[in-house]
């Protein structure tokens, strides 16, 4: 069995202080963007930087957000660009509708359940 635990902060300051205390004993982190709001995508270089600070070798992945995208994009380039420099594998899905969301969580516990 594997046991999920999110912690959305949505990019909040005033968790700052709190948010750094769940990268350390993650098996995996999930940085989450919209794949439609060029803020969101910005910010990414940001959360990568506070994960490699408090996370130490917490493997890390992205999630694209499609809700919001009109014509939904599987790996838009720019978060395509992000991903390679990084070498951080890119997952899609739409956080409204459920969609990917089930085949996200089902290669997430495959891929890093035996790091554990």
């Amino acid at each position: 069995s594997v046991k999920v635990v999110v912690w959305d902060t949505s990019s909040q300051q005033k968790y700052l202080e709190v948010r750094n205390e769940f990268y350390k004993d993650a098996t995996v982190v999930l940085m989450c963007c919209s794949s439609s709001t060029p803020s969101s995508v910005a910010s990414l270089s940001k959360w990568r930087s506070e994960l490699l600070r408090y996370g130490k070798d917490s493997p890390h992945a992205l999630v694209a957000d499609l809700s919001h995208t009109p014509t939904p994009s599987p790996k838009p380039s720019d978060l395509t660009r992000f991903c390679s420099s990084y070498a951080i594998p890119l997952h899609s899905c739409n956080l409204a509708t459920g969609e990917n969301t089930s085949e996200l969580l089902s290669i997430l516990a495959t891929s890093y359940s035996v790091r554990r």
